[in-house]
């Protein structure tokens, strides 16, 4: 991979993170080392865009801070466990059932799922489309084709649901909890919603709450460690086990090089 330098963080775009992403992989790393990278980096900018320093889209930097090396040899999602996933979804709060959907089917980045407008549906002719968030730096949102219609009415739920806790005060499909512990309430919803982003590290609690509720486990019989990512490489092995181009799985996994893809699939 080729050094690129940055002279001014207008330079700074989609691309050149997810280029330092592949490149920290390629160095072959471990995962703490990585995560130490993506930490630092996450303070610096974080404290230049609050401070008002620069104005720079942190945007990109959702999901990037450490996360356990547990099944790291695993990084996709065996078919045993998805099994169990299907069978014991309910365990989880109607929201994150939601979120697990929209991860499975369309293999969106964690940030991209967390940053969903609320306004994230479009239809275009007979087709159903999904927009993303629109970055500060371009102003413009990409959408993904919408292939399977269940989830336009799985989105409609979702945003009822915003509408009906927080009004028209809140613009984003998802919120998070005040609550430190992962649990439904009685209704089987979240246990004190608040008009706020969830973050990525919330949401892999969610995730690995119910892999100790259900006693989800791998061929090995360990108790599955799950991390949002794996949902994304997951779609990404099936879509190559099925025999798609890899210039299309790029395009829908929206990826600005293609040797990203081969850190993604596991034949």
């Amino acid at each position: 991979m080729k050094s690129k330098s940055i002279d001014s963080y207008n330079d700074i775009d989609n691309q050149v993170f997810e280029e330092f992403g592949y490149y920290l992989k390629s160095k072959k790393f471990s995962q703490h080392t990585i995560s130490t990278y993506y930490q630092g980096i996450v303070s610096l900018f974080d404290t230049c865009y609050l401070e008002g320093w620069l104005d720079i889209n942190t945007y990109w930097f959702k999901g990037k801070r450490r996360h356990s090396q547990i099944n790291d040899e695993i990084n996709y999602i065996p078919e045993e466990v998805w099994n169990q996933i299907n069978s014991n979804l309910d365990v989880l709060p109607l929201q994150i059932q939601r979120m697990v959907l929209l991860l499975r089917t369309t293999g969106l980045r964690i940030g991209e799922l967390l940053n969903l407008p609320l306004d994230c549906l479009r239809k275009r002719g007979e087709q159903w489309r999904l927009r993303l968030k629109e970055t500060e730096k371009y102003q413009i949102a990409d959408e993904l084709p919408i292939n399977v219609i269940e989830l336009v009415t799985i989105i409609q739920e979702q945003q009822d649901y915003i509408k009906q806790l927080f009004g028209e005060n809140y613009r984003n499909l998802f919120c998070s909890n005040s609550s430190n512990r992962a649990r439904k309430n009685q209704a089987g919803d979240f246990d004190k919603a608040i008009p706020k982003i969830m973050s990525a590290e919330k949401f892999n609690k969610w995730l690995n709450f119910l892999a100790q509720e259900a006693d989800i486990r791998s061929k090995d019989g360990t108790i599955w460690h799950f991390s949002s990512h794996q949902f994304r490489r997951t779609v990404a092995t099936v879509m190559t086990n099925a025999g798609i181009r890899d210039l299309i799985i790029q395009k829908y996994l929206r990826h600005r090089s293609p040797d990203m893809l081969q850190s993604y699939t596991h034949i």
